[in-house]
Order: C-alpha cells, then structure tokens, then sequence
C-alpha cells in the first residue's frame, strides 16, 4: 500500500536492495580469492544449554535476522491476526530456525564433514556470492 502510493520509494528499495546483493556476493568472492584460510575452531567444553543460549542470543542479535523475519512477518501476516495466529508464526519460525541450525551444528560437529567443508570453503563461497550477485542483476533488471 506504502509503495503504491509513493513508486519512487518502491524504486529506491528495489535499488537499494540490489545494491546490496551485488555488494554481499562481491564481497564473498573477494575473501573467497584472498586465500586465507582460517583455523579450526575448537568447541568450548560447556553443557547443550549454555550452547543452545549463545547460539539463540547470537542469532537474535543480529539486525539481517531481525530485519529479515521483520519483512516476512509484515508482508505474510494477515492484517487482523489473532494472538493464536501470531503466536503460531512464531512457534514455526521456531521450530523451522532451531531445526536448520540444529542440523548444520550437527553436521558441521562431524570432524570429516568439517575438514572437507573448510578444503572447499573458497569455492562455497565463490559459487554462493555468484549466485547472490545474479540474484541482484535480476532484482535490477526486474
């Protein structure tokens, strides 16, 4: 409705947004290039809970996460939700969050897993920011 009503700030979005894009993968592929390789983080010892709570309190500090569930939510969410509605949203962005994480920790955890992701981490990260960096040309051209 905001963008309907205003089309240059629909436009500075758009373009801002794909600025961003273009800018991310950039920059994914440029430390990808550099080389530098990072050592193997060794896991403090501690109990799954006080894991569970630095993971939990990491991701709901970070402003991509908040203003991320912050669009779905305001362009998903039906205009006149109900507690029950909104409470059930949560719950799945619970349960879908903690499943993702739960089973990279749980993959990433296995010693031949990470040895071969950290071999290849440069071409991860070359083929994602190329892949970041067409979705930006596309938002552009769109």
């Amino acid at each position: 409705m905001v963008f309907a009503a205003f089309p240059w700030l629909a436009f500075a979005v758009k373009l801002a947004g794909a600025a961003y894009l273009l800018w991310f993968g950039g920059r994914l592929i440029f430390k990808a290039s550099r080389g530098k390789h990072e050592q193997a983080v060794q896991a403090a010892n501690g109990s799954i809970r006080l894991a569970f709570v630095q993971g939990f309190a990491t991701n709901i500090a970070n402003p991509k996460s908040v203003a991320f569930f912050a669009a779905v939510f305001s362009s998903a969410a039906p205009p006149n939700e109900t507690i029950g509605t909104f409470l059930a949203m949560l719950g799945m962005v619970f349960v879908v969050a903690s499943s993702w994480y739960g089973f990279v920790a749980l993959t990433l955890s296995q010693a031949h897993i990470a040895s071969a992701y950290r071999r290849s981490k440069a071409w991860v990260d070359r083929v994602c920011g190329g892949v970041i960096i067409a979705l930006g040309v596309r938002q552009l051209l769109r």
